[in-house]
């Protein structure tokens, strides 16, 4: 990964679907990359050989690049349910609706990665 890719960090949260991170297209940022916001938890430390399996990431959501500009960029929640509705008329017809997910619990001092 590029050294300018590292140590990115959320800059605002827009609301409970956006946030803005400190990276944009002079950093490598491109519309179709995709990241991951989670939050640092306890070290883990394997019990046979108490080597440490470094420290667990606590995902909070998959994001996705709705717009890029120089130093910054807008990421979007990529998290969806999928709802299947069905509609009578002559016959049965299902209609899957993919309904955007929150992103929860979202703080300034979260982790981001790209994935």
């Amino acid at each position: 990964m590029s050294k300018k890719l590292e140590n990115i960090k959320i800059v605002k949260i827009v609301d409970q679907y956006q946030i803005v991170i400190n990276k944009g297209s002079n950093d490598g940022i491109t519309d179709y990359m995709n990241f991951l916001v989670y939050e640092e938890g306890e070290e883990i430390i394997d019990p046979e050989t108490k080597e440490s399996l470094g420290v667990l990431e606590i995902a909070k959501g998959k994001l996705r690049v709705k717009h890029v500009q120089k130093s910054l960029t807008t990421l979007e929640s990529d998290d969806f349910e999928i709802e299947t509705l069905r509609k009578v008329f002559s016959f049965a017809e299902f209609i899957d609706k993919r309904k955007q997910k929150p992103l929860k619990g979202i703080q300034l001092s979260d982790k981001i990665k790209i994935i």
